[in-house]
C-alpha cells in the first residue's frame, strides 16, 4: 500500500453496511486482510459488529478506521476492542479540510502515543487540485476515493501522480449498487471486470467493494 510498507489484498473488506460478526469473519477466512469501519455506520451496528471478532483477526487485518484522530479514534479503538489502527481516515473533500494544521497536529499525537500509523482520507469529489495537495504535503499516507468518474483523464493523472509518490490507492463506490444482494452471473462478471481495472489499469492499490 504505496510507502507504508503494508500487503494488502486488491480486494478489501468494507464494513459500511455490516451488522453481524460471522460477515466479517468469513470475509477475513475468504483472504481479506483490509477491513474498514466507522462508528456511523449502520448506526453504530457496524463497528459493535467489528469488536466482537476483533481480538480474533487484528494480527491478520490492515486496521481502517474512519473518523479524526481525536477522541473518536479512542472511541472506536475502545468499542473495536485493540489499541491500535494502522489508517485512520477522516472524510475531506476540500484542499482546507485536508490542509488543517490542527488536524495533523491531533494526527501526529495520537500517532506519538501509538494509537494509529497513518493519515488517510476519504474524498467523494474526483478533484485533482486536492489529489496534487495531497502529493506536496506528504502528511497523508493514503486516500479512500471515490472511483465514479474514471473517465476523466485529468483525474486519472492525479491518482497515478500520487501513486508514483507513494500515497495508497484505496477505491470506492467504483461498482453498481455496492455489488449487494445476490448477483447474477454477468453481474458477477462484471463486477470483477471493474476491479480487476481499478487495480491494474486505474491505480488503486486496493478496492473496498462494499462501500
Amino acid at each position: 500500500l504505496g510507502r507504508t510498507g503494508l500487503k494488502v489484498t486488491k480486494i478489501s473488506f468494507g464494513g459500511i453496511l455490516t451488522q453481524e460478526p460471522s460477515v466479517l469473519l468469513n470475509a477475513v477466512e475468504q483472504g481479506f486482510n483490509v477491513v474498514h469501519t466507522a462508528l456511523g455506520y449502520t448506526n453504530g451496528r457496524s463497528i459493535e459488529a467489528f469488536g466482537k471478532v476483533m481480538k480474533d483477526i487484528r494480527k491478520k487485518v490492515v486496521l481502517l478506521v474512519k473518523g479524526m484522530p481525536d477522541e473518536n479514534l479512542d472511541k472506536s479503538l475502545k468499542i473495536l476492542k485493540t489499541d491500535y489502527a494502522d489508517f485512520i481516515i477522516p472524510s475531506q473533500d476540500s484542499v482546507a479540510e485536508i490542509s488543517d494544521p490542527k488536524l495533523h497536529e491531533t494526527f501526529y499525537k495520537a500517532k506519538k502515543a501509538g494509537k494509529v500509523g497513518h493519515l488517510g482520507f476519504a474524498c467523494h469529489t474526483s478533484d485533482p487540485k486536492i489529489i496534487d495537495a495531497m502529493i506536496n504535503m506528504g502528511i497523508h499516507d493514503g486516500i479512500l476515493m471515490t472511483f465514479n468518474d474514471t473517465a476523466n483523464v485529468e483525474f486519472m493523472n492525479s491518482l497515478e501522480r500520487a501513486r508514483r509518490a507513494g500515497i495508497g490507492i484505496l477505491a470506492m463506490k467504483g461498482l453498481p449498487k455496492r455489488a449487494a444482494g445476490d448477483p447474477t452471473p454477468e453481474e458477477r462478471a462484471t463486477y470483477a471486470s471493474l476491479c480487476h481495472s481499478m487495480v491494474v489499469k486505474q491505480h488503486a492499490h486496493t478496492v473496498l467493494a462494499s462501500m
